[in-house]
């Protein structure tokens, strides 16, 4: 929003005596108006959906938006740092021994720099964890020793969960160097070992590689440079804002009472001031709108496509940009739900939020160590979209030792098929065909 959109509904409402062209009384006053709303929108309204989500906040907004989320900033962590830490946090959910529970668990053990579970790797009721060390080479027989231990206090009972050190893969790396006049072929290949050793170790068990989602959010945010310029000139802190709003109240107070100096009553009714003032109510209210529509997209029950990228993006799920939005939203929901522990009935309601179905019906195998989850649609099969969602909720969920299947079902009468079909049915994937 521009001072020039303020203005111009400003400009409309008045009916005041008077030219509003610069220069004029009353357009003087307008544009005053309209400076003060443009200040109030860049410094306090404009960026707040960047500063509200850990994708994108910066500095101190990005200290207190993951703190919020539960990951508090480390002395001396930059802000990529803390991002990758929080992204991590919010897309890895623990719950009923799922894959994100035993990642946590082996975070726990200093010795290892991340883990990648491989649920059902051996077979049913099994879980393996593939773990890497600081360095981001395998890890030492020690430090396995001291995650298995800690896989084995923590992980459900009947889950076969064993800790493996990654295997190591040789690369032979061959380039032809030209090299810059003062520099040795000694120092560009020391440089080179250690700028790959670093970025292997932050790719090992990583995918993908930190520093590529740093570049894909960095490349999102700028907007080719501009958006994160601007962002740059609004890391000034709440106190300043805050202190400007002060400042403003204090010069230009409010003609219907609030903070600050008033005009006095007598001047309000003098045309063209008064006739102004009414007519920056109207410039007010096109900021008060801008600012709902910004809220609004911070709630996912509100948010329109982009929010709900900015949501997706947030807690690690695919962005489903032109699907439909309530399909997204539930998926959204099952994410933030990630920690409830996996019960029938929750089994159930995921059918029905995320997959779209009328309702839903659990089978446990518990010899398999398998579960069947019935996806019920009254009249007709459960649309793909909705169990495709459904099946990305239960990957996140499901605890990892688990087989857990998602199946479409269709609930139609016999009277509604005999009509149809005049005989037996067989289902299929999408369509009702004659047995």
């Amino acid at each position: 929003m521009t001072k020039d959109e303020i203005f111009a509904a400003m400009e409309k409402a008045y009916t005041g005596a008077g030219s509003t062209v610069e220069g004029s009384f009353a357009g003087d006053l307008l544009r005053a108006c309209a400076d003060g709303c443009a200040e109030l929108w860049s410094t306090e309204i404009d960026g707040l959906e960047e500063r509200a989500f850990v994708a994108s906040a910066a500095g101190e907004w990005l200290t207190r938006v993951c703190a919020d989320r539960g990951v508090e900033r480390r002395a001396g962590e930059d802000d990529e740092t803390l991002r990758s830490r929080a992204l991590e946090s919010l897309k890895r959910q623990g719950a009923s021994g799922n894959a994100d529970d035993y990642a946590a668990w082996c975070g726990t053990v200093e010795g290892l720099l991340r883990v990648r579970v491989l649920p059902l790797a051996r077979g049913a009721g099994t879980v393996d964890i593939v773990a890497v060390g600081q360095d981001g080479r395998a890890a030492s027989a020690a430090a396995v020793a001291a995650a298995q231990s800690v896989v084995d206090e923590k992980r459900p009972i009947g889950a076969d969960a064993k800790v493996f050190a990654a295997v190591e893969k040789p690369l032979n790396i061959a380039a032809s160097v030209v090299l810059s006049e003062g520099a040795s072929l000694e120092g560009v290949v020391n440089a080179f070992k250690g700028a790959f050793t670093a970025f292997c170790r932050e790719g090992a068990l990583n995918d993908p590689p930190r520093q590529l989602r740093a570049c894909e959010r960095h490349s999102a945010r700028s907007g080719g440079g501009r958006r994160c310029d601007g962002l740059h000139a609004r890391r000034r802190g709440d106190q300043l804002c805050a202190r400007r709003a002060r400042d403003r109240r204090t010069r230009h107070g409010d003609a219907h009472g609030g903070d600050g100096m008033r005009l006095p009553e007598s001047v309000t009714k003098i045309q063209p001031v008064g006739a102004a003032l009414k007519a920056s109510e109207a410039g007010e209210a096109l900021l008060r709108e801008a600012g709902e529509r910004v809220n609004a997209r911070l709630l996912v029950g509100q948010a329109e496509a982009a929010g709900l990228s900015r949501w997706e993006r947030e807690y690690g799920l695919a962005d489903r940009s032109g699907e439909d939005g309530a399909r997204r939203r539930a998926r959204i929901y099952a994410a933030m739900a990630g920690g409830q522990t996996l019960t029938r009935e929750r089994l159930s309601a995921l059918a029905v939020a995320v997959g779209g179905a009328d309702r839903g019906e659990v089978t446990e195998d518990f010899a398999a160590y398998a579960v069947e989850l019935a996806a019920i649609q009254d009249g007709r099969l459960p649309a793909p979209e909705g169990m495709a969602a459904l099946e990305d909720a239960l990957a996140r969920q499901k605890p990892a030792q688990l087989a857990v299947t998602a199946t479409p079902c269709a609930a139609l009468t016999l009277d509604r098929a005999e009509a149809l079909h005049g005989g037996a049915l067989e289902l299929a994937w999408g369509e009702i065909a004659e047995g």
